[in-house]
């Protein structure tokens, strides 16, 4: 089995520049992962990150992974799922579905994933007017009654970016406003075809041949309303992807992995950086800045071997 010297797992911002680091560091990387860009890549317009008066997540995601191409010491794996970490000998073994890789180091940046309602039929409904990706899924909308689930940050880009494609958008918001940033709140307020419904508990879905026909909430009152939608987008957030790297981390009550200043987890050589860690804030470019710290401290952890043990 070929050695390494770090195995980065996810290619989220945070992974990518770790990567980049590690790479220019001369170690020996390969990043695993199931997509390029994590959740960055599903943002729609990106207007805070600096350099980039606006730039989409997915072209900033491509941005910076090509960077990563002229590097011979780093060698990308993708599609490629991890389906375990072990600690093994004096580093780490890491399973994929068709093979397993050792390294000195792990770097974790796997992320997190959508968030469902758990509503009954929600998940036999996916792909079939259902989505939990208006980025991925948004053209489908095109001139189509939609609804978007949610009231936050997400949940009012996939209104705007559904705006521009479907006949008209209804945002089904469980609390009394919106928690998002004021200037997509504005957007929002501004578009003709962007209607906003709070407090609306969404309690089912309706189908017609086995497609999307209609979302049913309940209002404050406990009423029972029903609007018509070919396409449902659901926008409530996000849950780390942490249950495998169970008892070589610690994890906190929402599932992220807890971390020290120089991005260690309890486990020796076993580092974490992104949205999947318990950092307070979860942005692109705090991604990057994490992913960043995190190659430090692994550049130094392999340059000194003794704080791998």
């Amino acid at each position: 089995m070929e050695k390494l010297d770090t195995i980065i797992i996810g290619g989220g911002p945070a992974g990518l520049t770790a990567a980049l680091y590690l790479a220019r560091y001369e170690k020996k990387v390969l990043l695993l992962t199931e997509d390029i860009g994590g959740q960055a890549s599903t943002s729609g317009e990106v207007g805070n990150y600096p350099g980039f008066d606006l730039i989409s997540g997915q072209e900033l995601a491509q941005k910076i992974s090509s960077q990563l191409k002229e590097y011979k010491n780093l060698e990308i794996k993708f599609p490629a799922k991890v389906t375990n970490v072990k600690r093994s000998g004096e580093g780490f073994e890491v399973g994929i579905e068709d093979g397993k890789y050792w390294a000195k180091t792990v770097l974790i940046s796997a992320g997190k994933r959508h968030r469902g309602l758990g509503l009954k039929d929600e998940e036999a409904l996916v792909g079939k007017g259902l989505s939990y990706c208006a980025t991925c899924d948004g053209p489908f909308a095109k001139g189509k009654k939609t609804a978007v689930i949610g009231g936050g940050n997400s949940a009012a880009d996939a209104a705007m970016i559904l705006g521009k494609i479907a006949e008209d958008v209804t945002i089904l918001n469980l609390n009394g406003k919106m928690q998002a940033e004021s200037i997509r709140l504005e957007k929002i307020e501004k578009a003709e075809n962007i209607h906003l419904i709070n407090n609306a508990k969404t309690t089912r879905f309706e189908a017609n041949n086995s497609l999307v026909s209609a979302v049913v909430y309940e209002d404050k009152s406990g009423k029972e309303n029903k609007i018509e939608a070919q396409m449902i987008f659901i926008e409530i957030g996000y849950n780390p992807n942490s249950e495998i790297f169970e008892g070589l981390v610690d994890i906190n009550k929402a599932g992220e992995i807890e971390i020290d200043k120089q991005n260690q987890t309890k486990t020796a050589g076993l580092f974490a950086a992104g949205d999947i860690t318990d950092i307070l804030h979860k942005q692109i470019i705090i991604a990057c800045g994490e992913g960043a710290k995190a190659a430090m401290s692994i550049n130094l952890a392999l340059e000194n071997s003794s704080d791998l043990s």
